[in-house]
């Protein structure tokens, strides 16, 4: 039997292979309280009742590794519930006539914010009409995970061009007359739609472009007619200021 989607249940398993007793299982929600409960009771599967013998029963002493146990749920905010409102639980488990043992309480936020992406040229690649986006995605939830960024031509038609973690790409467009969108996404899902994206389209303003390099790659590399330093091996970043260790793992 399924207790999947279920507010309240009641049933018995047939634990007899593994434990030698039956365990009965009564758990609901409290609306009012705004609380769950869970009882799990051993029953002899002669007597239906409980085990006289208290060696007996479904979780074997706790040791650590064996007897432990777990229940997990699953609620739906209130529909007016957003805007990284923060819901707080936490639980309490009682062993036969043993004093309630409280765990630590646990904290989830609610996030249906979508993140914001600002993008900008940083210059041209020399072939292919290509050009060197610079991508500055941010969030006030889980944080981004992505960006999406896709071509706008001059009909209209939209085209997915690449998916980034990044903050700098280089992307080919079908034209230098192009538009470019960014669809950011957060690491829960929220992120906008194509439509609410369309009004932030980021105009390729090629004559707007320096054609000079920043720091001149700092002699590490060459600087394009276009303002973008191809760096020398073993030297990345924007102006080619970072050095890496080719060697590092061999």
């Amino acid at each position: 039997e399924s207790l999947l989607n279920m507010a309240n249940i009641e049933t018995t398993y047939d634990a007899t292979k593994t434990s030698g007793v039956l365990v009965h299982v009564k758990g609901g929600v409290n609306l009012t309280n705004q609380q769950a409960s869970w009882e799990f009771q051993a029953l002899d599967p002669v007597t239906g009742q409980p085990p006289l013998d208290q060696s007996v029963g479904f979780l074997p002493p706790n040791n650590g590794t064996t007897g432990q146990g777990y229940v997990s749920f699953t609620i739906m905010a209130y529909n007016q519930t957003g805007g990284l409102v923060q819901i707080n639980s936490s639980a309490q488990i009682t062993f036969d006539q043993t004093e309630p043992y409280d765990t630590q309480p646990f904290l989830n936020t609610i996030d249906d914010i979508a993140p914001t992406v600002k993008m900008s040229i940083l210059g041209i690649a020399d072939t292919n009409q290509s050009v060197v986006l610079q991508i500055e995605s941010s969030d006030v939830g889980s944080g981004v995970a992505r960006t999406s960024i896709y071509e706008v031509t001059g009909n209209g038609t939209v085209s997915f061009l690449m998916e980034t973690t990044a903050t700098m790409a280089v992307v080919q467009l079908s034209s230098y007359s192009s538009k470019l969108l960014g669809i950011p996404q957060d690491n829960v899902g929220n992120m906008p739609s194509i439509e609410e994206q369309m009004g932030n389209l980021l105009v390729l303003n090629i004559s707007s472009v320096e054609g000079v390099c920043p720091g001149n790659c700092l002699g590490n590399g060459m600087c394009t007619s276009y303002g973008v330093c191809i760096c020398n091996s073993g030297f990345i970043g924007q102006n080619c200021s970072e050095d890496i260790n080719e060697c590092a793992g061999n």
